[in-house]
């Protein structure tokens, strides 16, 4: 018998990752993106997408634990690896179509211009943002457009920090901070810098918000119930209050 089962744990171990059961989902995010994940005192992801994750899989009886915290960059590779199965917000870009699954829009956030209150100026494009000097958070995508804006335009810097972007509108030789208004609203409440650094009356984009799954988790199989479960999330208002739980927080 010793010999047809390890036969049969080798066959095993071969199968693909999509072959295999999806039994716990490792889900991870974003360290710093209000209201959807951010890192709490503990250390742990937490924040509105991990709640919605947990209960989406939940319904179908898979159970999740946290990933690392980790920088953005890493976090995709990891979730490219497999070794993370779910991140739990992302927005939309071609180039992510081809390494990873996403599945159905949960949520929406606005791409807002933050620019100094005592130094306003129109925006409404980006062709409003030409000659100006801004920032904008480093390895950050809005998506294609806006990605490929801040590419071409020599007048943008990155910087790592969100809270040093906002440190850098306040000097003279920098216009503007390009973030996601409630995630930028957040991080000014918390410099203290309400009112004095402030978004723009109308928001850039507005951007779809959706999870990311890696293609070589046993987890990819269960992408349609996954997006039957947020979309019955959605319908019966889970989605709204857990986002407005989070926002108050």
């Amino acid at each position: 018998m010793r010999g047809p089962c390890l036969l049969l744990i080798g066959l095993l171990a071969l199968l693909p990752a999509h072959a295999q059961e999806c039994r716990v989902a490792t889900i991870a995010g974003n360290a710093d993106w209000s209201p959807f994940t951010l890192v709490g005192r503990d250390g742990q992801l937490s924040g509105a997408g991990i709640e919605i994750a947990r209960d989406a899989f939940a319904s179908l009886h898979i159970e999740t634990k946290l990933g690392d915290a980790e920088p953005w960059a890493r976090a995709l590779a990891s979730l490219e690896s497999g070794r993370t199965d779910l991140i739990v917000s992302a927005y939309w870009t071609a180039e992510r179509t081809e390494r990873f699954l996403y599945t159905i829009p949960y949520a929406e956030d606005r791409i807002t211009v933050f620019m100094k209150a005592s130094a306003p100026f129109a925006m409404n494009g980006l062709g409003d943002l030409e000659g100006r000097t801004g920032v904008a958070p480093f390895g950050a995508n809005f998506g294609d457009e806006i990605t490929a804006f801040l590419q071409r335009d020599p007048h943008i810097s990155f910087n790592n920090s969100k809270q040093g972007m906002f440190r850098q509108v306040l000097t003279p030789r920098v216009d503007y901070a390009l973030l996601a208004l409630r995630n930028g609203e957040r991080i000014l409440a918390q410099m203290g810098l309400t009112g004095t650094i402030v978004p723009a009356p109308q928001p850039l984009a507005v951007n779809k918000v959706y999870m990311l799954m890696s293609r070589n988790s046993p987890c990819a199989a269960r992408l349609p119930a996954l997006n039957a479960a947020l979309a019955a999330l959605a319908a019966d208002g889970t989605i709204d209050r857990l986002i407005a739980a989070a926002e108050s927080s």
